[in-house]
């Protein structure tokens, strides 16, 4: 275990090492810029190194110490953007010129602008049309009930909500990472194809585009109003609230908050959901000001064991129904993100067979190249000692007589033995405290 630890610590410090001199390299090319009052190359420059910086952030394997070290120069080189930008535009707005072209030209820019940002929405937002339901989702009842009332039913029946039942401005869904939010939110789109679904990372509202925040929120908005009806799925929106990262963006959050509140007034087909992995960090004030919060649990034992039908069912295995119960109480704590983990590893066990087969023997199955035809001389792994073995490798096998070995009882268990679950003991302790307080 001292052993893992410091491997990842090495290869953090070799992380932190690397991107240290390609920022070095960026930031020395910034500051000459600077210094030859090449303004906007330098304003670019740093740009580059604060999204570099922010995906390093978001690496989860990165130790604290590096992260918190990135963390500081980020705040470093945003403070230096944005004086860099602010003499730009100062820059910019020297010279003489008369009104006629002045407006063209703040006309010409600000179209352009437009443009762009909408680019940006675009470029930001999955806007495809879900293709599952809420009857894929598997557990999580109460809280699919709860959004049936308050979204399914308004978007249905909308005359029902009207006067003193007005549609909910605001729904936060929280939980573990891996517990099924963002299906959530897909599955309520899907169970309508008349509705429209824009799906953003809050993340990318905050840090992607540091010149059009409120902006993007505006045109985002403004995209859903010409979709309705629609669900805005807005994801992990607590990042807005991490102070540890980067200096709360109160703009982004502002003008978020106004467009959410502002659902009913005119936009009553905008529906917005809100996702949130650390709900506590959330400021007390907005928790109030959203209409609805719900805890999307980890799954019980009966959901577990359809997460493990629903994957393992598609693939070539022997597992029996019995089966199931078991590998769902062996996960007790682990969520549907790790189930899938866990099965995913499974599925690969086949290959490892053939992988490491020294020895194939003939059996009958259908044919790779018609499935309606049996044939008898499919080859597959088994042991030297298989009174029908034939010594071979992989290599030796060609593309359409190979045979797939199932995946088995065992390759689960062994993959499950090997897999611990993702949340931890303080996490659960904060989730748990977080739900008295606002449940």
């Amino acid at each position: 275990m001292d052993g893992d630890r410091k491997d990842s610590e090495d290869q953090n410090k070799n992380k932190e090492s690397k991107k240290s001199e390609e920022g070095h390299s960026n930031i020395d090319k910034a500051k000459k810029a600077r210094e030859e009052n090449r303004t906007a190359e330098a304003l670019e420059l740093y740009k580059k190194e604060i999204q570099h910086l922010i995906q390093e952030i978001k690496d989860e394997s990165m130790v604290a110490e590096v992260k918190n070290k990135l963390k500081r120069q980020c705040s470093i080189y945003l403070s230096e953007a944005e004086t860099l930008q602010k003499e730009l535009k100062d820059k910019n707005g020297d010279g003489e010129k008369d009104e006629n072209e002045e407006e063209e030209e703040e006309i010409a820019c600000k179209e352009s602008e437009d443009h762009q940002v909408e680019r940006l929405v675009n470029d930001i937002t999955e806007s495809e049309t879900p293709n599952v339901t809420l009857e894929d989702v598997c557990g999580c009842q109460d809280v699919k009930d709860k959004l049936k009332e308050s979204i399914i039913m308004p978007i249905k029946f909308p005359q029902l909500f009207q006067g003193r039942r007005p549609t909910w401005k605001g729904i936060l869904l929280y939980g573990a990472p891996g517990s099924g939010k963002t299906m959530i939110g897909k599955a309520l789109a899907g169970q309508n194809p008349d509705v429209a679904y824009l799906r953003i990372v809050c993340s990318d509202l905050v840090c992607k585009y540091l010149e059009h925040q409120e902006k993007l929120i505006k045109q985002l908005f403004r995209k859903a109003g010409g979709l309705k009806p629609c669900i805005v799925f807005i994801e992990d929106f607590d990042c807005l609230f991490n102070e540890d990262e980067l200096v709360i963006n109160r703009i982004v959050l502002t003008e978020l908050m106004v467009h959410i509140q502002g659902i009913g007034l005119d936009n009553e087909d905008i529906h917005v959901i809100l996702s949130a992995i650390k709900p506590w960090t959330i400021q007390r004030s907005v928790l109030r000001r959203l209409d609805k919060r719900m805890l999307v649990s980890l799954p019980d034992q009966e959901a577990r064991r359809q997460i493990f039908i629903k994957n393992v069912k598609p693939l070539k295995n022997d597992v029996k129904d019995e089966d199931y119960l078991i590998f769902a109480d062996k996960t007790e704590g682990y969520t549907g993100a790790d189930i899938s983990s866990i099965v995913r590893d499974a599925a690969m066990a086949p290959i490892r067979k053939i992988q490491n087969a020294t020895h194939f023997k003939k059996v009958q199955g259908p044919s790779l190249t018609d499935p309606e035809v049996v044939v008898d001389d499919l080859l597959t792994p088994c042991a030297s000692q298989d009174s029908m073995a034939i010594e071979m490798s992989w290599f030796d096998v060609s593309e359409d007589k190979l045979s797939e070995p199932t995946v088995t009882n065992d390759d689960i268990l062994k993959s499950l033995n090997g897999t611990k679950p993702s949340i931890d003991e303080d996490y659960l302790k904060k989730l748990n405290d977080f739900v008295k307080t606002w449940e």
